[in-house]
């Protein structure tokens, strides 16, 4: 199973869910204009002015977790902002329930009030690289933010053209991670390896034309062992790639002939390949 497998796999599985019991827990039902986390550890709430406050409900016990009215917020809104790393426990499919609380016994249960357009944002994961939290729809049709664990990837911090060469900056994913660089193919094995050093947590590699593999084709860039290759992955994911060509990333050239030797490019899912090209007949960057 390659990465975009599992990742896919993983927000499959976050999108499912039993169906939640959430008329003992809450009263009638309530609209929300947003419900978004955007920048991989803050959710933002707005619900209709007269509607209540937001809050998050406990789906076990039916505790509650209110946050101060934002500053400067719509009058025609009430809305709220919860830092998620302090409010879910630190456990893979915490969850919590969007409610909305008034002047009723009980909180109503938030629900979109209109399906969300389409769009290129995806949800970052946290600063460390180890969560991702996600808002989810029950099978009830109720709002749900839930912590999921983040792929294993390196996150990539830099990559720069160097004369006729191309460095890339990587965060591994835990200490001590072999510094070794691999072209992966589609099929998940090792088309090709160079190495790469330390500089502090960082790993860095400096890759010129003789250090990518010879066949053309598409490779996947991981890091560490052979074995068991770690993907390089943007440093913030949050936006789908609809186009490689719509972020430019450094190319190499051959320096015998002036030709254009690859180009680095972003998968859909945000991950760093590398698009070897054989030139033929005087192609130039």
């Amino acid at each position: 199973m390659n990465f975009t497998q599992r990742l896919g796999g993983g927000v499959r599985k976050a999108a499912r869910t039993t169906r939640a019991v959430v008329r003992d827990l809450a009263g009638e039902a309530a609209d929300a204009v947003y419900a978004r986390v955007l920048d991989g550890e803050h959710l933002w709430v707005a619900v209709p002015a007269g509607a209540g406050r937001p809050a998050l409900q406990d789906p076990a016990t039916g505790e509650l977790t209110e946050a101060e009215p934002l500053p400067d917020e719509d009058p025609a809104y009430a809305s709220a902002r919860w830092r998620l790393t302090d409010v879910l426990p630190e456990t893979e499919d915490a969850e919590a329930l969007l409610v909305a609380v008034g002047d009723k016994a009980k909180p109503a249960a938030l629900r979109l009030a209109v399906a969300p357009a389409d769009s290129h944002l995806r949800t970052p994961p946290t600063p460390d690289g180890r969560w991702r939290f996600l808002v989810v729809t029950d099978d009830a049709g109720f709002l749900r933010v839930r912590r999921t664990r983040a792929a294993r990837v390196a996150r990539l911090l830099a990559i720069t053209s160097a004369g006729g060469s191309v460095q890339l900056r990587l965060s591994p994913p835990e200490a001590g991670l072999e510094p070794r660089l691999h072209f992966v193919r589609k099929d998940g094995t090792v088309a090709h390896s160079v190495v790469a050093v330390t500089d502090g947590d960082d790993v860095v590699a400096t890759l010129g034309a003789a250090d990518v593999p010879a066949p053309q084709g598409g490779y996947r860039i991981a890091v560490g062992p052979a074995d068991d290759p770690v993907t390089v992955a943007r440093l913030t994911n949050d936006l789908t790639v609809v186009e490689a060509s719509a972020v430019l990333l450094p190319f190499l050239l051959d320096p015998e002939t002036d030709m254009v030797a690859g180009r680095f490019v972003f998968s859909d899912q945000g991950v760093l390949r590398f698009a070897r090209k054989v030139s033929t007949i005087g192609e130039t960057a």
